[in-house]
């Protein structure tokens, strides 16, 4: 009997105890916890910590990786640029740190992070990828169109005085002026007069440029002559800092400015022809004003130099119009009175002007389009001939001490 009511005592035992294991659980195992787990990260994907940017359909659960600790750079430009440069469906600057979620909202909390989240959204801060992306464009597109435009504008090139405009090209202009520049070399022989240029410098653009090219392909005249020629120079762009985007000319494979070609070659003689990269567009004040400053910087180089002035080249009657496009203002009126400005400047200053734009013009002041090389303002390379006997008139003329600056060019 002892021994049953010991073996009854023992399974209650055991039961008891089996009994209070079910009830207290075994720690990590309820399944309400998991649950717990699982609703806290829900509700944490389902704040601002990450949302895909409009127009992504993926709905994939974001990454790790996708979440950054960096708050977006208060430059909008850099924010931009960061956009620009990620892949499409990236978060990007739309990624906020975790361990800076608000408390619980409250009249004295801040605002909830759902609503910050929301602000990017509006212009000011470009966050959805696409919008981003398409903003940061525009800097580029803008740095492009500035780009084109030359470091040396000057602040009145917006709104050019335009003179002589009874039509969009001037009144119709009856040229009287082709054989007012002396071609006629008074006794002298080519050879003496070629050489009064051994000591010249000539800077011009393209158009003194052909006399260049005229040199090289038809007489070798002018070979003590320097020079610095080339496309697109002018008055204004002269006076920019040398640069691999500038327009000065090469010599000896260099960019050099005006002044230090002068410090190179020590010339006793300056020709200046520029004016058809810049009479189209600015005004005849701010070519004054360059003209000087070019001036200026000279003759700090070498006091005594002597300047001589070349007129502008005229259009084809065709050339007048030839960027439209551009509203340039490149006509054969504008030139004339820019041509006129310019001579009378010289005048006042005591510098020389040498005409060598009407010795080929046409009856109406037009570059003859059979002339030309572009029918635009460009002449064929074979009448530069012209250009040769005025400058050896020009030399006679000094010579003898007679030369006088044309009466006019209008």
């Amino acid at each position: 009997m002892k021994k049953f009511i010991c073996a009854l005592v023992f399974l209650l035992s055991i039961f008891v105890v089996s009994c209070a294991a079910v009830e207290s659980g075994v720690p990590g195992t309820d399944s309400s916890d998991t649950a717990g787990d699982s609703t806290a990260a829900n509700e944490s994907d389902g704040n601002v910590l990450f949302s895909y940017p409009t127009g992504s359909s993926s709905a994939a659960e974001p990454s790790s990786e996708s979440f950054t600790s960096e708050q977006p750079s208060a430059d909008s430009a850099s924010v931009a640029e960061s956009a620009a440069s990620e892949d499409s469906g990236s978060v990007g600057e739309m990624s906020v740190d975790s361990s800076t979620a608000p408390e619980p909202v409250s009249s004295a909390a801040p605002e909830p992070e759902s609503s910050a989240a929301t602000e990017p959204v509006s212009s000011a801060e470009p966050v959805p990828e696409s919008s981003a992306a398409t903003e940061s464009t525009a800097p580029e597109s803008s740095a492009a169109a500035e780009s084109t435009t030359p470091s040396t504008v000057p602040e009145d090139m917006s709104s050019p005085d335009i003179s002589a405009t009874v039509s969009p090209y001037g009144e119709v202009w009856v040229n009287d002026l082709r054989d007012q520049q002396d071609r006629d070399y008074h006794g002298f022989s080519a050879e003496e007069l070629d050489h009064y240029f051994d000591d010249a410098l000539l800077v011009g653009d393209s158009v003194c440029n052909g006399l260049k090219l005229y040199m090289s392909n038809y007489e070798k005249i002018f070979n003590g002559m320097t020079f610095s020629t080339g496309a697109c120079y002018g008055f204004h762009n002269a006076l920019s800092a040398v640069s691999d985007k500038s327009m000065h000319p090469l010599y000896q494979g260099v960019k050099r400015t005006i002044w230090d070609m002068v410090a190179l070659t020590n010339p006793n003689k300056l020709f200046i022809g520029f004016g058809l990269n810049d009479f189209g567009c600015t005004t005849a004040e701010s070519n004054k004003n360059c003209l000087e400053k070019i001036i200026a910087n000279v003759r700090a180089v070498k006091p005594d130099i002597q300047i001589i002035i070349l007129s502008a080249e005229y259009f084809t009657k065709d050339g007048e119009s030839y960027h439209p496009e551009l509203n340039d203002y490149r006509t054969n009126a504008r030139h004339r009175d820019y041509n006129q400005y310019l001579l009378d400047y010289c005048n006042a200053m005591g510098l020389d002007y040498i005409d060598v734009s009407n010795c080929i013009a046409d009856d109406y002041g037009y570059l003859p389009k059979d002339a030309s090389l572009d029918n635009y303002c460009h002449m064929k390379i074979e009448y530069y001939s012209l250009w040769r006997d005025i400058f050896y008139s020009y030399a006679a003329n000094k010579k003898l001490g007679t030369y006088k600056n044309p009466a006019r060019m209008k």
